[in-house]
This record gives structure tokens, C-alpha cells and sequence, in this order.
């Protein structure tokens, strides 16, 4: 905590979780109003409130969290414009990243209903996206936005296009186009390929994942590779349809998703993996103060009297003395019977 309190309205900053190119996230508390709104939150703060470019995307993140209404998205509660900060819900949980990290390390095994109801909970916050009076365009669909809450839920991060986009972008996109639905689309599809088929995604793309996703399970495999259809007219015809077909997908598999155990367990101390709440774009570890706080001075050296070696008599005592080493009782304890 800081040893000066910084405060942005009724909240008061505790623990910075990440840092993104012209901002920091934090995790803050209400020390105010409790009983109207919740008590921890997230706050993201700028490193230069008066930059014209950063404020137009802090208002811009502001507006597309409130068009979402929470459906899957953090939600945005209040926006400090003279102090550069927008504060939104706090979702205890762990970021697939994270989850893949631990997978890798072959501390935890995510079974395939988990990976396929992730990959359904990230199209469902799209679907309702897409359809909103004010549609939304997410863009940058990539593991280090996808949170997986301890509740059991998911939850898709990054709103505020902080962060650069994760994975191979669509095509179109490469070529310059702005992301759209389609865009999106792909971004499902790269997920989907890397959730269910990691090793040919790492070896040789998503395309050859899709390929080796099409063996196992062959609807599934269709459908990855529609959503990886070069040409945006040939993805699916909107994000309800892939829903759709990856719900049809998820009865045909069966299982039970355990997503709140996968985030438990992903953020065991003995991975050292802390628990982010929020990162946008490639989640770096926990991070200490703000750069504006003082070094911590290192602990001072301990006094020579504590750190000199122990004295070699208790170490090395002798035998114990004579008297516990007696000899046996003397002869009256030993008396012969009476006459």
C-alpha cells in the first residue's frame, strides 16, 4: 500500500495489479458509501490525465463497458475525468493465461468441457455485443483478456484496446482494415484452436490446430476452420451462429466445466502465481508501488551478536554427570527375607 493514501473519489488505491502503455491498473477500496455500491474495485488510472489521446480512451472504454451493461464485461461504475481514472467491478478470478501457464507446467489438466465452455462463455459476451443498440466490436480476443472466476463465470477484459491484439490478427485486419465483427469471429476461432488442439497451435499455427481438431471431433473442426475462413464473407454469418454451433458442439462432448476450479488452482502459491483481476494485454506479474514511491530500502544488517555461531559447549556437552549414572541401589534395598 502506498505510504501516502491516494484517493479517487470514495476509493482509495491498495495494490497495483498491471501496467499498460499510459496507465496502470489498480485494486482499490471504498472507504465511503459502502451500502451503495461494492466495497473493492478496480480502477484505471493515467499516467498523464491531461493527455488528450489517453482521456479520449478512457471515455471511450467508459462508454462501451456501460453499452455492455455487465453482460459478461466488467462493469463501469464511475468516471473521475479531472483525475484520469475510470473505476469498474472487481472479479476475483484468474486469466486463461495464467491457466495455460499452470497447464503447461503440468500442474493442472483442463478437461475438454472446461476448454469448450471458456470458448462458449467468450461467445456469449460477443453475441451480445454484436447485438447491442451500440454494437461492439471487441478485437483483441487473446488469453490475457479472458478471465476465469472463481464463481464459475467468464469474463472478457481488455474493452479498452490497452493492450496490442493477442494472436495472429485476421487477414483483413493485417491488411489494415479496421476490426469488426468478422474480426471477431476469427479471434474466436484462434482461441477455440488454441483451447482444444495447444499442441499444433504452438508447433504450427491454428490452421494445422483445426486441422487436428476436424479428426477428433469433425463439427468442431468445421467450424474452426469457417471461423478461420480467410476471406470475411466466409466466416460464419454472425457471432449467434457460432454460438449455436459450438452449443451444439459442448452437448456432443458432455462433461462437466469446473472453470472456478481451474482458477483456484491456477493461482496456487506454489506455481507463484498471483491472482490479477484485470490485465489487459500480456499479464505481468504483480508489480509493487507506483514508480513515484521511494525504493524500499533493503533491511538493515542484523547485529553481529545474532549472527555469531553458537557457543560449542551446548553443541558438544559432556556425558551427563556421575549422579545420573548412579550405580545400582545399595544393599538394603536388596536384603534377604526375614527369618
Amino acid at each position: 500500500m502506498p505510504p501516502v493514501e491516494i484517493r479517487i473519489g470514495p476509493f482509495v488505491l491498495e495494490t497495483r495489479i498491471a501496467r499498460s502503455p499510459g496507465c496502470t491498473l489498480w485494486r482499490a477500496r471504498r472507504t465511503e458509501g459502502r451500502a451503495h455500491g461494492p466495497g473493492t474495485v478496480v480502477v484505471r488510472l493515467l499516467d498523464e490525465p491531461t493527455s488528450p489521446e489517453h482521456t479520449a480512451r478512457l471515455q471511450r472504454e467508459y462508454c462501451r463497458l456501460g453499452a455492455l451493461g455487465g453482460s459478461g464485461a466488467p462493469e463501469a461504475l464511475a468516471l473521475f475525468a479531472g483525475h484520469g481514472a475510470l473505476v469498474r467491478t472487481w472479479h476475483a478470478g484468474e486469466t486463461l493465461d495464467r491457466v495455460l501457464e499452470a497447464r503447461e507446467a503440468r500442474s493442472l489438466d483442463l478437461d475438454e468441457a472446461t476448454r469448450l465452455e471458456v470458448a462458449l462463455g467468450v461467445a456469449r459476451v460477443l453475441a451480445v455485443a454484436h447485438r447491442a443498440s451500440e454494437p461492439q466490436v471487441h478485437g483483441r480476443i487473446g488469453p490475457a483478456e479472458i478471465l476465469l472466476g472463481r464463481d464459475g463465470g467468464v469474463t472478457l477484459l481488455g474493452w479498452g484496446g490497452w493492450s496490442p491484439p493477442a494472436g495472429p490478427p485476421a487477414p483483413e485486419v493485417e491488411r489494415g482494415r479496421a476490426p469488426d465483427a468478422a474480426a471477431d469471429l476469427w479471434g474466436l476461432g484462434v482461441l477455440l484452436a488454441l483451447l482444444m488442439e495447444p499442441g499444433p497451435w504452438h508447433a504450427q499455427g491454428p490452421g494445422a490446430a483445426a486441422a487436428a481438431l476436424g479428426r477428433r471431433w469433425p463439427a468442431l473442426g468445421r467450424l474452426v476452420e469457417d471461423l478461420l475462413a480467410p476471406d470475411p464473407g466466409a466466416r460464419p454469418a454472425s457471432m449467434d451462429h457460432a454460438l449455436s454451433e459450438l452449443l451444439v458442439a459442448s452437448r456432443t462432448l458432455g462433461g462437466v466445466a469446473a472453470i472456478g476450479e481451474a482458477a483456484v488452482r491456477a493461482a496456487s502459491p506454489r506455481l507463484r502465481i498471483p491472482t490479477p483481476v484485470d490485465l489487459v494485454g500480456p499479464s505481468p506479474p504483480m508489480v509493487g508501488p507506483p514508480p513515484s514511491e521511494p525504493k524500499v530500502p533493503a533491511p538493515p544488517r542484523v547485529p553481529e551478536p545474532l549472527l555469531a555461531p553458537a557457543s560449542p559447549e551446548p553443541l558438544l556437552a559432556p556425558a551427563p554427570p556421575e549422579p545420573l549414572l548412579a550405580p545400582a541401589p545399595p544393599e538394603p534395598l536388596l536384603a534377604p527375607a526375614p527369618p
